[in-house]
């Protein structure tokens, strides 16, 4: 069984008597054991109904615990061993700021591949180069498994975003310029292991992201080409 560290975890057990009914009656006690078997926590259960007894209790470290409940009249003895975790949550990682002076044509670059539950914030591209020409690049989103693909002729100096928001679709960022709207919408987390949190509003949440993009023009002189990427990892807390 999974609980999580500094988190309420609940323990229930039935005590029946020698004919089998509820054991309404019987005075359980229980003892906790933490990660390194040390003694935690010990005391009486509070009864509820037909003979179920129970206790709330927070693990404060991670590890394997061990809950142990007994009773000598009726006699009673049933351990449970808990998995304690610590919690997942969504930490800020560093932008990427990937760059290629000069980028080959038709090569892909891969600035973000990432698996295990991402939240992102921000996509945008930029191209540059002596004449002051606009360029085509190809840029690839997949998200969960689905790609999305499309060519956009970018000037030269300007970023082009693509913030993926809970309203769904693409929204521009003030002073960039929207590129197109594929139509992405927001991912909700599975409250089923191995993603035990809810969706945040405010950005797109996904188990797997990738982008990846390529000029697809002729190189101009001194041509560049620039990718920026914000976003969040979601990680266990340590």
């Amino acid at each position: 069984m999974t609980r999580y560290v500094n988190e309420d975890a609940e323990t229930k057990v039935q005590v029946l008597d020698s004919n089998g009914n509820p054991a309404t009656g019987a005075t359980v006690l229980y003892k906790i054991y933490d990660e390194a078997d040390v003694l935690f926590d010990s005391g009486s259960m509070s009864h509820i109904a037909d003979g179920i007894f129970t206790l709330q209790w927070t693990p404060d470290a991670v590890g394997e615990w061990t809950f142990e409940a007994y009773s000598s009249n009726p006699k009673f003895r049933d351990s449970k061993v808990y998995k304690i975790e610590s919690i997942l949550a969504f930490k800020h990682k560093p932008d990427i700021w990937d760059t290629h002076e000069p980028p080959d044509q038709n090569t892909w670059y891969t600035p973000l591949d990432v698996s295990g539950g991402a939240r992102v914030k921000l996509v945008a591209i930029e191209q540059t180069n002596d004449q002051s020409n606009a360029k085509d690049i190809e840029y690839e989103f997949t998200i969960d498994g689905e790609v999305y693909t499309e060519t956009y002729p970018c000037a030269h100096g300007k970023y082009y975003s693509f913030v993926t928001t809970y309203h769904g679709g693409i929204e521009p960022i003030e002073g960039y310029e929207q590129v197109a709207t594929f139509g992405v919408q927001k991912r909700d987390w599975v409250s089923s292991e191995p993603y035990e949190i809810e969706s945040s509003e405010g950005f797109s949440e996904m188990h797997a992201f990738k982008f990846r993009y390529r000029l697809t023009s002729a190189p101009g002189t001194n041509q560049e080409m620039h990718c920026i990427i914000v976003y969040d990892k979601l990680e266990r807390e340590s």
